[in-house]
């Protein structure tokens, strides 16, 4: 623990000579854990250690630890008529001062609590972290700036060569809108009117193209057929979408009437099917007028047949 741990207090008062004599605390743990401490004990010869009578008490600033949460372990020697006492807790100490009641017979003691180590470790890293990324941070801009300096000195007649800018593409959305940042691209050959016009034609490369120099007095051959060739290609584009959508338009009205002639079909058949009501009550009264005479024409026989 260091030090400051070894420095706990004995006070306590034996009852009698033969009492159970304790030496200083030795703290093995710190603030915010739970408490580890190893006190060294010794016994007059001829004595006997009764490891159930000692009873340990731990009193903090504001509480006194229940017996369930400390634990003690006697490690007696009876040779040497020494040992140690090993006295635990189960919960953490927060108060840097704890209070322990011994017996045989009953002594006091006072124990101080450092720091736990982990803590003071994380924070001596994190300074050296810090000091070290400062350092590396200096030393860096340092080279940063002499680089140019000594160039200068060693050649100051000669011309100071432009390194030419990294190539980075962004291909942005399904138009795949591109940014050619490249600070060299004046000395290459660019793409001709009628390549952009392929571009805009071919709907997997279709997309607008934007090229953009580092270098102010060097611009792009193609700068200057680059919008032309993009506006023609857009234009085609907006007018093939024009046409699909007009042949969408006549394709949705052709099934609108081809919906309605079946839906006119439907209601005919519906009609020649079901008789209306004149058609039932026509029906009716030929039956009607079949049973009539029917009756007239039989029933003369009927009675003819019954008389005989």
């Amino acid at each position: 623990m260091g030090s400051a741990a070894l420095l706990g207090g004995l006070l306590f008062s034996p009852l009698n000579s033969s009492a159970m004599e304790l030496g200083r605390p030795q703290t093995l743990s710190g603030l915010g854990e739970a408490l580890s401490l190893k006190l060294p004990m010794r016994l007059s010869p001829g004595e006997t250690l009764n490891a159930d009578c000692i009873k340990v008490t731990i009193e903090t600033a504001d509480q006194v630890l229940p017996a369930h949460q400390v634990h003690k372990t006697v490690d007696y020697q009876a040779e040497s008529h020494s040992g140690w006492v090993w006295v635990k807790t189960t919960v953490a100490i927060e108060e840097p001062v704890v209070k322990l009641s011994l017996g045989c017979p009953t002594q006091q003691l006072t124990a101080f609590v450092d720091p736990a180590p982990a803590a003071a470790a994380k924070a001596q890293t994190a300074a050296a972290v810090s000091s070290s990324s400062n350092a590396m941070a200096i030393k860096a801009a340092a080279t940063q700036a002499k680089l140019p300096a000594t160039a200068a000195t060693a050649n100051p007649a000669a011309p100071v060569a432009k390194a030419p800018a990294r190539v980075t593409v962004l291909i942005l959305g399904p138009d795949r809108l591109r940014f050619d940042l490249d600070g060299g691209s004046a000395g290459r050959p660019g793409k001709s009117a009628g390549a952009w016009q392929k571009d805009g034609l071919d709907p997997a490369r279709a997309g607008f193209g934007l090229l953009m120099s580092l270098d102010p007095g060097r611009a792009p051959a193609a700068a200057a057929a680059a919008p032309s060739a993009s506006g023609a290609g857009l234009g085609q584009r907006v007018q093939a979408a024009e046409s699909e959508f007009q042949s969408l338009q006549n394709e949705h009205a052709s099934l609108s009437q081809e919906l309605d002639k079946l839906t006119r079909s439907l209601a005919e058949r519906r009609t020649q099917s079901s008789p209306g009501p004149a058609a039932l009550l026509a029906l009716a009264a030929a039956l009607l007028g079949l049973a009539g005479l029917s009756y007239f024409v039989l029933w003369p026989r009927w009675r003819l047949r019954s008389r005989a």
